[in-house]
């Protein structure tokens, strides 16, 4: 079962599969528990994505131009960094997730991952195929969260030294922050082709003026 991570991100769910987790193919499922909305100790107003709660959605991996799986994306190009990365998406994707990412924490965005949030994790076994959002795999679900908006270091404030990581990461220069934690633009994130830049810079700006964050979630078809 996954663990989750101790350090949110504002774009990301981070979670550890544990190395003993048996392989064979497997479906993550991630529910929206509680997104971002005016009810939330934020600043008002705010994009009200309450209307989403409680729908589900699954792991999937990443893409290249090629259509091909991406299971690592680089982090800070000027240091040659990178860390296991997915996305979600309205399907289930059943993969061999535990031989692919043992051991790691991997790190999840997608258009339903947005700052301030909670989220419930699932493994799901092959079992599930077709019933995927009814299934119980037995175990409870893991809780994982997001951080602020704008909170780059995990502190639970916004301020000038999230704007300064941003801009250092965008630099690639005194780097403090990867750029996982400073990436908060895009409404469909591609972290594996599109990294930081002066966007980010933009919304950090905007969450220290206490602005709300500006990306609506999309229902699935």
């Amino acid at each position: 079962m996954p663990e989750s991570s101790p350090i949110d991100k504002p774009r990301f769910v981070s979670f550890l599969i544990p190395t003993d987790t048996p392989p064979g193919e497997t479906a993550i499922r991630v529910r929206l528990v509680s997104l971002y909305h005016p009810n939330n100790p934020q600043p008002i107003p705010t994009r009200d994505n309450s209307a989403h709660e409680g729908e589900y959605r699954y792991v999937n991996a990443l893409r290249d131009g090629n259509g091909d799986p991406v299971y690592e994306c680089v982090d800070s190009p000027a240091y040659g960094t990178s860390y296991p990365c997915a996305t979600t998406g309205c399907l289930p994707e059943y993969r061999d997730w535990a031989t692919i990412f043992a051991g790691q924490d991997v790190h999840v965005t997608g258009n339903a991952v947005i700052p301030d949030s909670q989220y419930a994790l699932a493994h799901l076994p092959p079992s599930c195929l077709g019933i995927e959002d009814a299934c119980n795999p037995g175990v409870p679900d893991s809780q994982l969260t997001t951080a602020r908006f704008g909170d780059t270091d995990d502190d639970g404030l916004v301020n000038v030294l999230d704007i300064l990581n941003t801009v250092d990461n965008v630099k690639q220069v005194f780097l403090q922050i990867p750029e996982r934690h400073v990436y908060v633009r895009r409404t469909a994130p591609t972290p594996q082709i599109d990294h930081s830049n002066t966007s980010d810079i933009v919304l950090a700006v905007d969450a220290v003026k206490l602005k709300s964050y500006p990306f609506q979630v999309n229902a699935c078809p």
